[in-house]
């Protein structure tokens, strides 16, 4: 078996710029808003989420802090926690309702930023993630797919 690298570590990249744009969306909107549905490996990764369509302000607002969260070059780091610390280790996490039940839980904490429950790949540092681009925020009667990449 040989592992694709370049390709593996595009997943990384794309994985965490995924929770981060999770960070960015609450911080705009003022809120924890719930996803729905994501995809974070190429050819076109996206999140959905439960809320209505971001304006364009809106949309450079949360590009930006999307990534001055990539230029703090934040730790990214993994931890496993029993059901029982579920709730006291996770953070502004919008994915809780999609969680199936498990005795342990595997959770991705991006220092400062978020804590969410996730199985995915993930770099190091937030810095490792290149800028985000979003490509486009699609209209979904009351909910929105972000579209998005990174550079």
């Amino acid at each position: 078996m040989v592992l694709d690298w370049e390709s593996r570590y595009k997943t990384m990249r794309l994985h965490t710029a995924g929770h981060i744009l999770d960070h960015a969306v609450r911080v705009v909107y003022g809120r924890v808003v719930e996803m729905l549905d994501a995809y974070h490996s190429p050819s076109t990764p996206y999140v959905v989420y439960n809320a209505r369509a971001p304006t364009a302000g809106e949309l450079k607002e949360i590009e930006r802090i999307a990534n001055e969260v990539v230029s703090a070059d934040l730790s990214v780091k993994v931890v496993y926690v029993e059901i029982e610390d579920l709730e006291r280790t996770v953070l502004y996490a919008p994915n809780l309702s999609r969680l199936g039940e498990a005795k342990i839980y595997r959770v991705v904490i991006i220092e400062g930023v978020n804590a969410i429950p996730c199985t995915g790949t993930h770099v190091k540092r937030t810095g490792e993630v290149g800028t985000i681009v979003i490509k486009e925020a699609a209209d979904l009667n009351g909910k929105f797919k972000l579209v998005y990449d990174v550079a």
